[in-house]
């Protein structure tokens, strides 16, 4: 791809901090790219989870699924950003049974 068709698909800015990133970090550019590719997409596909769950669009099941956490990381992120919902405690027991192979 020539030069140019890259700096107007590519902000200059994006391309100068991957570089700076590259240099600090000792890591060629693409795995840089790579590695902040896949950081953003984790928070944003926890950001669409928690949103979706405090809709009431999801369950915590489902919110655990679109964020690609296990469920009990999911439970803890949604308290952690003082999400409350009405508790389905039949539900809560069930996934407590599944998660943990336990009843309470």
């Amino acid at each position: 791809m020539a030069g140019s068709d890259y700096d107007s698909m590519v902000p200059r800015s994006f391309v100068k901090e991957v570089e700076e990133l590259s240099e600090f970090e000792k890591k060629d550019r693409l795995s840089v790219i790579k590695e902040v590719f896949s950081i953003g997409m984790g928070e944003k596909r926890k950001e669409l989870a928690l949103e979706s769950y405090k809709k009431g669009d999801v369950s915590l099941e489902k919110g655990a699924e679109i964020a690609k956490l296990p469920l009990l990381d999911f439970i803890y992120l949604v308290e952690k950003e003082k999400i409350f919902r009405t508790i389905d405690v039949a539900n809560i027991r069930k996934l407590i049974l599944e998660e943990f192979n336990t009843e309470i």
